[in-house]
C-alpha cells in the first residue's frame, strides 16, 4: 500500500467464499461495499469470490479503493475482478495479519471457519489496543455462535461487538 492509502479511513470486510450472486448476503454486501466507498474508507477484504467479490463489486461501483490479500496456500492467488489491486500473501498468518490490524472498522457477513477465525483474531488484536476499532457482525447465525464464545470473552471484549440483523441496521451505525 502507498503513502496516500495511510491516510485513508480503513474498513476490512470478512464474509465467505460461497459464489451464490443470487442471495441476500451477496445482495447486502454490495450495498455495504457501496456505503463503506461513500464514506471514504479503503476497503480490505480476502480477495476471492462469494462476499468478498460483492463488497469489492460494491467499492468499485462507486470508485472506491479495495484491497485484496489473497494467499499461496490456497488453490489460487488470482483475486476478483473488481479490487483495486491483490496482494499475494506468502502463508495464511501473514494474510490474517494484513486484514486483522490497522483498522477503523471491522464487519464481517456470513461466512464460515474462515471468518469466524477472522472474527476471533481481530477480537484478539482490538483487546491490545486503545481506542480499537468497532467490530460489527450483520446476521443472526453470529448472535447464536456468540452466545457460547461470549461465556469466554470478557465484558470489554464483548463490547467490541455490534450484532446487526441486516444491511439496514449497519447502515444506521456507521
Amino acid at each position: 500500500m502507498n503513502n496516500i492509502d495511510k491516510k485513508l479511513k480503513h474498513a476490512v470486510f470478512f464474509g465467505g467464499g460461497m459464489k451464490n450472486t443470487e442471495s441476500n448476503e451477496y445482495r447486502e454486501t454490495i450495498l455495504i461495499g457501496n456505503l463503506l466507498a461513500d464514506k471514504g474508507y479503503l476497503v480490505k477484504n480476502g480477495g476471492y469470490y462469494g462476499l468478498m467479490e460483492a463488497i469489492s463489486k460494491g467499492v468499485s461501483e462507486k470508485d472506491g479503493i479495495v484491497h485484496g490479500f489473497t494467499c499461496k496456500t490456497f488453490k489460487s492467488t488470482k483475486g476478483n475482478e473488481y479490487l483495486s489491486d491483490t496482494m499475494i500473501c506468502d502463508n495464511i498468518y501473514s494474510r490474517l495479519n494484513f486484514l486483522c490490524n490497522d483498522n477503523d472498522i471491522i464487519i464481517a457477513q456470513k461466512g464460515g471457519i474462515g471468518t469466524l477465525t477472522e472474527i476471533c483474531l481481530s477480537i484478539d488484536e482490538c483487546r491490545k489496543i486503545n481506542n480499537p476499532p468497532k467490530i460489527y457482525l450483520i446476521g443472526n447465525e453470529w448472535l447464536d455462535i456468540f452466545k457460547t464464545i461470549n461465556l469466554i470473552l470478557s465484558e470489554n471484549e464483548q463490547k467490541l461487538i455490534t450484532y446487526c440483523k441486516d444491511y439496514e441496521e449497519l447502515k444506521k451505525l456507521i
